[in-house]
């Protein structure tokens, strides 16, 4: 494409959803770094806040957080030099914009018509259910357990595992809306069973735990399962004391474990799913969530030490 852009416009913008986390594949810098020729990148996914922009060799990358928290700004400069840019934020306190009237009517239309059922109580919990986006990816958290207990409940596999990156919310304590499950959930993903031998379970935890201390999106949250991390092995070499359902893992025995449909596929980097044969499906991840809090009175999930960290012991 922009060899094609190239003979049509002396400017570039890439419109991108890539991110800078760290243990991303794919990033906006690795983008900048390898397809020259992309004068702006206008970013989002890792909500990371870029006050001054990030220059990547000829390529400056912006984003304005999360939220609406800010407006990004770039001035552009042409001259016969060349071409000057300059990035700003601009805090969303300071901003008075007019609302347009026909979206916000819509907008209006549609809470009306879908908040009876989003405001639908669906179950309680007497603790917060842990979602922060920090937390879930680099560490065991109640949420974590009770998303992928549903699964593993509702599905009958002996094993459930879920990327981290997919939990997108918390849930304060009391009662359950539809809504915040939507929040927690909001892929619309569906859960696959799958028939997995312990060397490639052992494969994917080591994947997920790759980048460990830094967050990373494929971060496992588990049940049925347990394992401990040693930091400060390389990767690939992390993973030890693999246990499902309180025995050791064997690794050339066949495991049932329940996933979403997302990493099913292979998603988050996770190949040994793709590579392997699909037993069961389910409805979607939301609905094995809400239908597995109406089967409670109240939850309580607790870090109950599914994961552990070999020299900190802080998970």
């Amino acid at each position: 494409m922009i060899k094609t852009l190239s003979d049509q416009a002396g400017f570039i913008i890439a419109l991108t959803h890539l991110g800078l986390d760290a243990g991303s594949e794919f990033t906006s810098e690795k983008l900048a770094r390898e397809v020259p020729g992309i004068n702006l990148i206008v970013d989002g996914h890792s909500h990371t806040s870029l006050p001054a922009g990030k220059q990547v060799d000829s390529t400056l990358i912006v984003q304005a957080q999360d939220h609406t928290r800010h407006l990004g700004r770039v001035d552009l400069i042409f001259t016969a030099d060349g071409i000057e840019m300059n990035a700003s934020l601009i805090s969303a306190e300071v901003v008075e914009i007019d609302e347009d009237p026909e979206l916000a009517f819509l907008i209006l239309t549609e809470k009306e018509d879908q908040g009876e059922i989003l405001q639908t109580i669906i179950g309680q919990t007497s603790v917060q259910l842990v979602g922060e986006r920090q937390l879930v990816r680099t560490r065991e958290t109640n949420l974590g357990n009770l998303i992928t207990d549903a699964i593993r409940t509702l599905s009958g596999a002996e094993i459930a595992l879920t990327n981290g990156g997919g939990i997108r919310a918390s849930i304060e304590a009391g009662e359950i809306t539809i809504e915040e499950v939507l929040e927690v959930l909001p892929f619309g993903n569906t859960v696959v069973v799958k028939e997995i031998k312990g060397s490639d379970i052992i494969s994917c935890l080591e994947h997920g735990v790759s980048l460990y201390p830094e967050p990373n999106g494929s971060f496992p949250q588990v049940s049925g399962l347990s394992f401990t991390i040693n930091p400060d092995k390389p990767p690939g070499e992390r993973v030890r004391a693999v246990q499902v359902n309180g025995k050791l893992l064997q690794p050339d025995q066949t495991y049932t474990v329940a996933t979403n449909d997302f990493m099913a596929a292979g998603g988050d980097g996770y190949i040994w799913f793709a590579l392997a044969k699909s037993v069961g499906e389910l409805g979607g991840l939301d609905e094995v969530l809400i239908e597995y809090l109406q089967c409670q009175e109240v939850v309580a999930p607790q870090v109950e030490g599914r994961i552990k960290c070999f020299t900190l012991n802080i998970l």
